[in-house]
C-alpha cells in the first residue's frame, strides 16, 4: 500500500486524533506485521543518500521499534519526528519515575530482555552493552507456579536497560535529526486535516 501511487506521499500529520480501538500487540509477536514494518524502513534507507536527505519522515511510537527506525533513518540523514501518546518515551520498555521528593523508579513494561533469537538482535543488543546503556542482569531468577519455587536455568542471561529500561531508545532517539514529541495521539491523512502537526514523505507505525 505505501508504494501505491495513490497511498505513498501521506502529507499530514493530524494532532489529538483518536486512535483506533484495536487490541495491539508487540512487533515481534506479528511476523508479518514486522517484515512489512521492517521492509518499509529498509526501503527509505537504502535509496541514494542525497534522497534519503530529502525526505521528512514521521514514526508513530517510540518503542524499541520505533527508535530503531528513527535512528536507522537519521543516520541517513532523514529528517525524523516521533510522535508518542505517553508522557515519556520507551513503548513497552518505559520507566515510570514518581513525582514525589522520592522520585522512585519502576520499570513499567518489559522486565528485561532475554537471550536474542536472532543475529540482528544479538547485535544490536551488543552494541548498545558496549554504549554502556544496557548492562546484563545477574541475579536468580526463578517461576512460582501453585507454591512450587523452580529456579531458571544457570547461565541463562538478562539485560536490563540501565539505568532504566527506557535508556535503550533515550539513547536511540539522541540525535541531531529526530525530534519527539511527546502526549499526542496522531494519525497520517493523504489529504486535508485539522490541527496538523507537520507535512512527511512518509509515515511509518511501528506496531499499531
Amino acid at each position: 500500500v505505501l508504494n501505491s501511487p495513490k497511498y505513498s506521499p501521506l502529507s499530514k500529520i493530524k494532532n489529538n486524533n483518536p486512535l483506533s480501538h484495536r487490541k495491539s500487540a508487540s512487533p515481534m509477536t506479528k511476523p508479518l506485521n514486522w517484515l512489512l514494518f521492517m521492509s518499509v524502513v529498509s526501503s527509505i534507507s537504502k535509496r541514494p543518500l542525497q534522497v534519503a536527505q530529502g525526505l521528512k519522515v514521521a514514526v508513530l511510537g517510540s518503542g524499541i521499534a520505533g527508535s530503531t527506525a528513527a535512528r536507522e533513518l537519521a543516520e541517513r540523514g532523514t529528517q525524523v519526528t516521533v510522535f508518542e501518546v505517553g508522557f515519556g518515551i520507551g513503548g513497552r520498555t518505559s520507566t515510570r519515575i514518581t513525582r514525589d521528593n522520592d522520585r522512585y523508579q519502576f520499570d513499567h513494561g518489559a522486565q528485561y530482555i532475554g537471550k536474542p533469537k536472532t543475529t540482528e538482535f544479538g547485535t544490536a543488543l551488543m552494541i548498545w552493552e558496549q554504549g554502556g546503556y544496557v548492562k546484563e542482569w545477574k541475579g536468580r531468577f526463578a517461576t512460582v507456579s501453585d507454591g512450587v519455587v523452580t529456579h531458571d536455568e544457570p547461565g541463562k542471561p538478562h539485560y536490563v536497560g540501565y539505568p532504566g529500561m527506557h535508556s535503550i531508545c533515550r539513547n536511540l532517539l539522541h540525535h541531531e535529526n529526530i525530534r519527539v514529541v511527546t502526549q499526542t495521539r496522531a494519525c497520517a491523512t493523504h489529504l486535508e486535516n485539522n490541527n496538523e502537526s507537520g507535512s512527511f514523505r512518509w509515515s511509518i507505525a511501528s506496531h499499531k
